[in-house]
């Protein structure tokens, strides 16, 4: 009998060491903010590292490349190290009440929340 507990213990312990792993915490990631849309209330960040993917836009005259939007007032760092969830449109707001121009679009490019940042680095 000793010997199938001991089995089973080292069983559980494998399994707890190697059968599964924490999803639940939130990715870091370093960005450098290339610009603020006041307009529509969005900070546009372009991602450096990480595995969040944007997308390519050109902003004021320069073309960047893996690029997102979070909705807030104007950050003034330039390199910011971030968790993040995509936007939900039910749940979240820009918080923009201003009607843009017809020469103002929105940007294409996905839409985060900074769930946690830091200027030095990963929170």
């Amino acid at each position: 009998m000793k010997y199938f507990i001991k089995i089973a213990a080292i069983i559980l312990l494998i399994l707890s060491n190697f059968g599964c792993e924490d999803e639940s915490l939130p990715e870091c990631v370093q960005g450098k903010l290339i610009g603020y849309q006041s307009c529509y209330n969005v900070n546009v960040i372009q991602v450096l590292s990480g595995s969040l993917k944007g997308k390519e836009i050109m902003w004021e005259g320069e073309k960047y490349q893996n690029v997102v939007q979070y909705p807030g007032g104007a950050l003034s760092e330039d390199i910011i190290y971030f968790s993040y969830r995509f936007f939900n449109t039910e749940e979240d707001s820009t918080n923009s009440n201003l009607i843009c121009p017809a020469n103002i679009a929105p940007l294409a490019i996905p839409m985060i929340v900074i769930t946690d940042y830091s200027t030095e680095n990963c929170p």
